[in-house]
């Protein structure tokens, strides 16, 4: 699914940087997002551990959810001039709304992949 992903690196600025990416796991603890990065922000995520944001637009999911970055592994096929990345964040500070919202997306996520499996 597509999100939007932050990025807050504060030795550039104390704004977060917004990039698209895609959602390829969640689960109610955490997610592995794919994402497109210039090399020196993909330089930086992989020297320091990084708060990030995952923002979606699925109506089941809370609006935005944030945690850190507990691993980064580059990938291959990344437009030009960018790098990409498979990014595992670990959410933090979720409300208990947000995480019933979240096991409930799973839940139905999971029983929709049983269906489809004969």
């Amino acid at each position: 699914m597509s999100a939007q992903f932050d990025i807050l690196i504060p030795e550039h600025t104390f704004s977060t940087q917004m990039f698209p990416s895609r959602v390829c796991n969640i689960s109610e603890r955490g997610a592995m997002a794919i994402i497109d990065l210039d090399p020196e922000i993909g330089a930086l995520l992989l020297h320091k551990t990084r708060y990030c944001r995952i923002c979606f637009s699925e109506s089941e999911l809370p609006p935005k959810v944030q945690g850190r970055a507990v691993w980064i592994e580059p990938q291959k096929g990344a437009p030009p001039g960018k790098e990409r990345y498979r990014i595992g964040i670990f959410f933090e500070n979720v409300t208990d709304i947000d995480q019933v919202k979240l096991q409930t997306f799973v839940a139905a996520a999971l029983i929709r992949s049983k269906q489809r499996t004969p």
